[in-house]
């Protein structure tokens, strides 16, 4: 009797393995990559319009609180004073570091240079920036009272004005602090 047993062979156990490993390490390299390109893209226009109706939203809400009826501002800690003529506004924030941070909005108003005087009775602090263009509002670049220039002017009630000249004009806006 003719045994006609075929023999079968199985493959080698190590080819696989490398192709699978080979074949993991592609995909890691591939969602590695993929996770550092969104990470590196700027964010998207949807999303900046979002972050921007969300804060003005909340600079709307602000407002409406801080309105009393007769449509003067309420004394707070965190006042916004804005005149439709002027087309500027200045809010105060008090830092936990101890500054304040005057943040300003200027609309219409695409170029000139801000001029902020803080008052404390006697006791005043100057400072100059440019004016920085933004689509929606432009701004002043930057203003903050630094926690040794507040004890300078010491606490109590400041008067903050802030002055904006732009294409020969100069538009003004007043509001006050209570620095504690």
């Amino acid at each position: 009797m003719v045994n006609n047993v075929m023999e079968i062979k199985k493959p080698s156990g190590k080819k696989p393995l490398i192709i699978t490993l080979i074949a993991v390490v592609v995909i890691a390299i591939l969602a590695g990559g993929f996770l550092y390109y969104r990470q590196t893209l700027p964010s998207s226009p949807v999303e900046d319009a979002r972050q921007q109706k969300a804060q003005e939203n909340k600079e709307k809400q602000n407002f409406i609180e801080t309105t009393k009826p007769d449509g003067t501002q309420k004394q707070t800690n965190s006042n916004d004073t804005s005149s439709s003529d002027t087309q500027i506004s200045a809010s105060t924030k008090s830092e936990a570091n101890g500054t304040v941070t005057v943040i300003t909005k200027l609309g219409a108003i695409s170029s000139g240079s801000c001029a902020l005087d803080v008052r404390n009775g006697d006791k005043h602090i100057n400072k100059v920036a440019p004016v920085i263009y933004q689509e929606q509002y432009s701004s002043c670049a930057g203003f903050s009272i630094t926690s040794s220039e507040k004890a300078a002017l010491g606490l109590g009630e400041w008067t903050i004005e802030l002055s904006v000249v732009s294409n020969g004009k100069t538009h003004t806006s007043k509001t006050s602090f209570q620095a504690t």
